[in-house]
């Protein structure tokens, strides 16, 4: 088990998305995305449209990062400091590690959604339960609190 420390593929919204901002990625081709789905599809139902949810996935403020040049840092230490840096991510696509640059920092009042999570080597780590880690099997995105027993999620390659 390992953890994609700090990246998720980056999520593009719609042209007519509410509250978007100046760091957004707008896709703007959506229609022709949408249409060429759709013809790949034999049936419409399995084409499923989700709102689009920002800074809502929390990591414990004291999960480390490895930053591209100050070595790892808590997440505490990255939001106290507005930390602008890189911090090593992976990407499910490519499969590789590369270094991303934090582009946002929040702090949110505590939810008490908490999860602890226990790793292969009996270390444990503290996610919210809306939290999305990477299926390595499934190849997809699941929520902490839709975890199964034996799922395998990717925590660092």
């Amino acid at each position: 088990m390992s953890l994609s420390e700090g990246k998720y593929n980056r999520t593009y919204h719609y042209s007519f998305s509410p509250g978007t901002t100046s760091d957004d990625r707008i896709n703007h081709e959506w229609e022709q995305d949408i249409l060429r789905i759709t013809n790949n599809l034999q049936n419409l139902d399995n084409l499923i449209h989700t709102e689009k949810m920002d800074g809502e996935n929390c990591l414990d403020e004291n999960v480390q990062l490895l930053t591209e040049f100050l070595g790892y840092k808590t997440i505490r230490w990255i939001c106290e400091n507005k930390y602008g840096g890189r911090v090593l991510t992976y990407d499910t696509h490519t499969e590789t590690e590369e270094f991303e640059k934090i582009i946002n920092w929040q702090i949110l009042e505590n939810n008490d959604d908490w999860y602890e999570l226990e790793l292969d080597d009996g270390k444990t780590i503290l996610l919210t339960g809306i939290h999305l880690v990477w299926l390595q099997d499934l190849k997809c995105y699941r929520k902490v609190v839709d975890l199964k027993p034996g799922d395998n999620f990717l925590l660092k390659k």
